[in-house]
């Protein structure tokens, strides 16, 4: 599905056909067939590879770029070979021509998509799958403004578990693993794949995290419009059961769900923060 997308997206699903063109047409025992069979291996191999992962739970077609390269050196192969079949007194023009229709066709579509994605309400995953960019906007906005109300109650020796290597840590300043594996050679490579959606095929277990011994864990969490936390992504008890309390944080700048943020804390650490409300 996120083949398909990119497809559609990058309107190469129409460009398919010049694609083939591009890539059939070089004669053997010369640079462009070099070339060609290049970017024919490449996609060859690299497809298979992007659908084996899953893609990217980004819309933003990270996994897929060097298929850029590829699709746009075949299209313009089998553009070229294309108006050389046309008369040569037609060529400069038809030329000219098929390339100002082909930039302007996909200018307009390519706003018409970026706005869409930039609608601030288009927060849904598309088919559950590839989060929006709207929704990666504004939700790493909520994490950085959760790095910055914590960081100055952190202390040096803290270490805390996340949830991602991203805008959290960063602006809180954190000692910290993930639990997606980014940044955890165990994660990555002790723990099975207990998920489908790519990028999140790896998700600690509790019975590993406990063993880093945190001060605190973030990637156990509740976001909630008011200071009692009901919409746990986690089951708390596990850690309540082990001297950690939930800490709920006032975080004003939210804006996704609410604006109270809970976690869990070593109760020996007794974490003192301003905007702390229980």
């Amino acid at each position: 599905y996120y083949v398909w997308v990119w497809l559609k997206q990058t309107k190469l699903l129409f460009a398919l056909p010049i694609v083939a063109v591009g890539l059939v047409t070089a004669r053997t025992r010369t640079p462009r067939f070099t070339l060609c069979l290049a970017c024919a291996l490449l996609a060859v191999v690299y497809l298979p590879y992007t659908i084996s992962v899953g893609g990217d739970f980004m819309g933003l077609h990270r996994f897929i770029m060097p298929l850029f390269v590829v699709a746009a050196l075949a299209l313009t192969l089998g553009l070229e070979w294309l108006v050389a079949r046309l008369p040569a007194s037609a060529r400069k023009h038809a030329g000219v021509g098929v390339a100002v229709a082909i930039a302007a066709s996909f200018g307009v579509s390519q706003y018409a998509l970026t706005k869409k994605s930039l609608d601030p309400k288009n927060l849904a995953a598309d088919h559950g799958v590839i989060d929006t960019p709207a929704f990666l906007i504004l939700d790493t906005e909520d994490r950085a403004a959760i790095g910055r109300v914590t960081e100055p109650c952190f202390r040096d020796s803290d270490f805390s578990i996340v949830g991602g290597a991203g805008a959290q840590p960063y602006f809180g300043r954190m000692r910290a693993i993930d639990v997606f594996g980014l940044i955890s050679e165990r994660v990555a490579h002790e723990e099975k794949r207990v998920r489908p959606r790519a990028g999140h095929t790896k998700f600690a277990s509790n019975e590993l995290l406990v063993q880093y011994d945190p001060t605190f864990v973030f990637s156990c969490y509740s976001i909630d419009a008011n200071p009692t936390p009901t919409h746990w992504n986690c089951a708390p008890t596990y850690w309540t059961g082990r001297g950690y309390e939930i800490v709920t944080v006032h975080v004003p700048e939210m804006k996704q769900s609410g604006t109270y943020y809970s976690f869990l804390a070593k109760k020996a650490r007794d974490f003192q923060c301003p905007a702390r409300v229980h």
